[in-house]
């Protein structure tokens, strides 16, 4: 991936598998190395899935994807890692 001012020469991103009541799910969070293209890295990304996101989503009853929008609603920023 290469932007105007920078190169990344590696894929860091974040892949999660879920499991529950006999539906796998998998989710991806393409974040970076390092802070060069957003605000987001691959530690922040993690950091925001193990402590908030996985939980709140474990916490929820999940009918459609569009539940999990509702649910991450109020945090704010870490678009990629909400995305994943």
């Amino acid at each position: 991936f290469e932007t105007s001012g920078w190169r990344e020469h590696a894929n860091h991103s974040l892949v999660v598998r879920l499991f529950a009541e006999g539906v796998e799910a998998w989710g991806e969070a393409p974040v970076g190395m390092g802070p060069w293209y957003n605000e987001e890295t691959q530690s922040t990304g993690w950091a925001m899935a193990r402590e908030f996101l996985a939980p709140m989503l474990l916490a929820a009853e999940i009918r459609r994807p569009e539940d999990v929008d509702a649910l991450y609603h109020n945090v704010r920023g870490n678009r990629i890692a909400r995305s994943g």
